[in-house]
């Protein structure tokens, strides 16, 4: 058994050994002599092993020595010059070189040059710093580094195929690898002899690691002349299948790169040792095989069994899967508002029934995305929610009832967008719920207008009572007209007494007026004093005729900024509220105190009514709340509402008998004039 298997791994070393190692050049030859001339020759300068400045300002490297030895043998004269191989290629193509040693074959040069056959076979490695050479197992582990590399177009291209990776391009190798040494680049791509030489040269060999066959090509090192030099292309390549022919190549080779040879070796070793124990390994498992077969036949017929039992477990559990997922989908349709959702390209993944419906795409057997985003509606809540500021990267929730006219009918849609987020809190789409409160608000309305209604009947009453005192003077005067008309005396208390009578009864219809209109909220300055007396007056009749005892405190000087028929309405609201919570009360007496602190004024009512019952207070302002037998809950909020419109705020408090209610708003400071 020792012998063969020392048979078959010398056959396999053979083998590796018989394998070509160089690439063999087309010779193409030429009939005539090359003319005794000066080749001007390029190289790169910063390509060490294969051509760089030596200490004394000479270009040398492999590539320089080799084509010493081709002018030898062709009696010619190369001269070669140092630069950088984008600025050698500007001059090839002026005519102003003859050539440029060391360059990478590429389709760009086989369609605008001649090129020589190659001469090395140039392996690409990548460096990166010791710390991170664990996770580099393939090209995409390069994403979202900074690559730093000098222009070359197949790995350009390469590398322009890794998502996220940013492309940073140097001059040349060595400036390459100093902005890889001062942390501007992630990685470094390059060929692994130079990579070798400058990790080396810039004592970087302990930080950085170089990773070998992460990109997996190679190239092909080529001689590049000017379309002009054919039979300098074909001595070039006449010489260089000698040179390699004779040994010469090798020896050279050999001379330069001396430690890869030892690395070649080190690596058959490790081949030759892998297939060693790879045989063994084999037939060792198939010594195993043997006796696990006996095992397998009694072990498939108890497997057979079970697979027959598990598969049909599985068909019962997809059973239960389809029936969940009917469910699922049931609800999906079924539930009140409607959901759409969308993937991160904003394209529809899914949309439920009441969404087609509130949308108005019922009659669309599978809405499209362009069905869903020609809608003006959809794409102004779109619009709204990407002007959002983001958090930490990322739109929060986001919710927007917007009204609109729709076929002559006012609508309500409440919109919400919810972004969805997967593994590692990456976007992965977003969802849109629909609600249609057409139907709430109109109601709301509805009953809004009721409660002013109710609160207007009130004022009514109290309006009629009061007018009749100013009217009976009026009619009394009249009365009297025909037989006092010159009387002296008579004239002057008509002049007296029936002017006033009417501004009274004005002031009472302006009063009046003002509570029945409600548009936009109009700032103004005004005497708070004012606001106060015009809603007493309105009230005070309503008030005596029931009983109640009305007590007033107003500064006299406090000016007030806000809406004043809003402040007026709030205040009106709070006097009615008092009125009917001392209904049944024995002891009925309200007062209205009016003044500023700081920077606010307030206006507060307080009563010996009812009071606030216990838990109430926390729901006084939500609409429709009432703790009225007849009320519609309508009222509080509207005050709510107008305090928020003027920078203001509404507080509600319980006392030991009654109650206490105050509206606070921007105060223009006393003494001030408007």
């Amino acid at each position: 058994m020792n012998k063969k298997l020392w048979s078959l791994s010398c056959f396999f070393l053979v083998i590796l050994f018989l394998q070509p190692v160089g690439y063999r050049a087309e010779i193409h030859t030429g009939p005539e002599k090359l003319e005794r001339k000066v080749y001007k020759i390029a190289g790169e300068q910063y390509m060490p092993p294969f051509s760089y400045v030596d200490n004394n300002g000479n270009l040398t490297g492999f590539s320089v020595e080799l084509f010493k030895e081709i002018a030898k043998r062709e009696n010619i004269e190369f001269k070669f010059i140092p630069m950088n191989t984008y600025k050698a290629v500007s001059l090839l193509k002026n005519g102003e070189l003859d050539g440029i040693l060391g360059m990478k074959y590429s389709q760009s040069i086989r369609s605008q040059y001649l090129y020589s056959d190659p001469y090395f076979m140039m392996t690409d490695t990548v460096v990166v710093p010791k710390v991170d050479a664990g996770q580099m197992r393939t090209l995409t582990d390069l994403r979202d580094r900074t690559v730093i590399m000098q222009e070359d177009e197949a790995a350009l291209s390469m590398m322009n195929n890794v998502r996220g990776a940013e492309i940073s391009l140097a001059l040349n190798t060595r400036d390459a690898f100093t902005l890889l040494k001062d942390n501007r680049a992630d990685v470094l791509l390059t060929n692994k002899w130079t990579a070798s030489h400058y990790l080396n040269e810039m004592g970087m060999k302990s930080q950085f690691e170089m990773i070998d066959g992460l990109t997996g090509t190679s190239s092909e090192l080529v001689f590049v002349l000017h379309p002009n030099h054919h039979k300098l292309a074909s001595a070039v390549n006449k010489s260089i299948a000698e040179l390699k022919k004779n040994g010469d190549y090798s020896a050279l080779h050999e001379e330069w790169f001396y430690d890869v040879k030892d690395e070649r070796l080190e690596e058959l070793r490790k081949w030759l040792l892998a297939l060693i124990v790879f045989s063994v390994l084999i037939l060792t498992a198939l010594s195993a095989i043997s006796l696990w077969n006996q095992k397998l036949q009694k072990e498939v017929k108890k497997q057979t069994q079970q697979l027959k039992k598990a598969n049909s477990m599985l068909q019962q559990k997809q059973q239960e899967l389809t029936q969940a997922d009917q469910f699922k989908e049931n609800i999906f349709h079924h539930i009140y508002s409607g959901i759409i959702t969308f993937d991160n390209q904003h394209c529809l993944t899914s949309m439920n029934r009441r969404a087609r419906a509130i949308l108005k795409l019922q009659y669309i057997e599978k809405p499209k995305s362009d069905d869903i985003w020609s809608l003006p509606i959809m794409r102004l809540v779109f619009k709204e929610w990407q002007s959002l500021p983001e958090n930490n990267g990322k739109e929060e929730y986001f919710s927007k009832e917007i009204e609109f006219e729709e076929e002559g009918k006012r609508r309500s849609i409440l919109f919400r967008v919810i972004p969805f987020e997967g593994e590692n809190a990456e976007p992965e789409g977003y969802l849109i719920t629909l609600a249609d409160r057409s139907e709430e608000r109109m109601l709301e309305r509805k009953l809004a207008l009721r409660e002013k209604m109710g609160a207007l009947g009130q004022l009514v009453a109290g309006v009629a009572h009061e007018i009749r005192n100013p009217l009976t003077t009026v009619k009394m005067f009249i009365d009297i007209l025909p037989r006092k008309y010159e009387d002296p005396a008579y004239q002057e208390e008509l002049l007296r007494h029936v002017p006033e009578a009417v501004r009274r009864m004005n002031r009472i219809v302006e009063s009046l007026l003002g509570y029945s209109r409600h548009n936009e909220a109009k700032k103004e300055y005004f005497q708070l004093k004012e606001c106060v007396q015009s809603i007493v007056s309105i009230m005070e009749p309503t008030l005596r005729k029931n009983g109640v005892e009305l007590k007033v405190v107003v500064d006299e000087d406090t000016l007030g900024f806000a809406d004043k028929s809003q402040i007026g309405q709030i205040l009106l609201n709070f006097m009615i509220n008092g009125l009917d919570a001392m209904e049944n009360s024995e002891e009925k007496a309200m007062t209205v105190t009016a003044g500023s602190e700081g920077q606010l004024c307030y206006i507060t009512v307080s009563d010996s009514g009812c009071g606030i019952e216990n838990g109430a207070l926390d729901h006084l302002f939500e609409p429709f709340y009432t703790t009225k037998s007849k009320g519609v809950g309508i009222g509080l909020s509207l005050c709510y509402q107008w305090a928020e419109e003027n920078n203001g705020t509404v507080e509600a408090r319980p006392l030991e008998t009654g109650a206490e209610f105050t509206v606070k708003f921007p105060a223009a400071g006393k003494g001030e004039n408007t």
